[in-house]
């Protein structure tokens, strides 16, 4: 039987998987995202009339986090230090709120 990837229900980029699990300060703002962009094709799977809501949701926090990326961030650690630096955590079209999906 085919595993979850091999059916196309996972992503199969291994290491951006990987990247995730690296520890907070070490997450790579685009291995997350390009993750995340992957994983939504699971809700078109599952069903796109039950789940398009969910995924119309998280791609607009994707969305919104792409956006705001704040300049030289390469890490998650690296966008939420920048935004707290410059009082921009809170506002609802920011790197933080996008990201907190």
């Amino acid at each position: 039987m085919a595993n979850a990837a091999e059916q196309g229900l996972l992503p199969r980029n291994r290491e951006q998987w990987i990247a995730l699990g690296a520890g907070a300060d070490k997450i790579e703002i685009q291995a997350l995202l390009g993750t995340v962009k992957e994983l939504l094709t699971l809700f078109d799977l599952l069903g796109g009339a039950v789940f398009g809501r969910v995924k119309a949701d998280i791609q607009g926090n994707v969305d919104k986090a792409e956006r705001n990326i704040p300049p030289g961030a390469v890490t998650v650690a690296d966008a939420f230090r920048a935004e707290c630096d410059s009082k921009k955590e809170k506002k609802d079209d920011s790197f933080s709120v996008g990201i907190l999906w």
